[in-house]
């Protein structure tokens, strides 16, 4: 594991928390397969929907502060977002962007 992470760069694509609601209703009109890692855990006397809805905004919490911490490079939403991006202006900002290894 060390081996790949020294001949690779880890880019993450970082979610603001306001597009969480977003991404659940987009996740309840086509749901797929979701790694919970420990993270769905229903409060006692909470209905299943809303013990999703609560349990899938923190597994997205939980995972952009993960991801962050193992990233190389962090893009912001608006960057990578943005229809006017194109490959030389993500090239661009990982490289300004790239934390040196260790």
């Amino acid at each position: 594991l060390n081996r790949l992470r020294n001949l690779t760069l880890t880019v993450q694509l970082k979610l603001p928390e306001e597009k969480h609601e977003q991404l659940f209703e987009a996740y309840l009109l086509d749901p797929k397969p979701v790694i919970w890692g420990g993270e769905y855990l229903p409060r006692e006397g909470e209905s299943p929907q809303n013990a999703l809805g609560r349990c899938y905004r923190e597994l997205l919490s939980f995972r952009n502060e993960r991801y962050g911490l193992l990233a190389d490079c962090v893009l912001d939403y608006s960057f990578h977002h943005c229809a006017k991006t194109g490959v030389e202006e993500l090239l661009e900002l990982v490289t300004n962007n790239y934390k040196m290894k260790p």
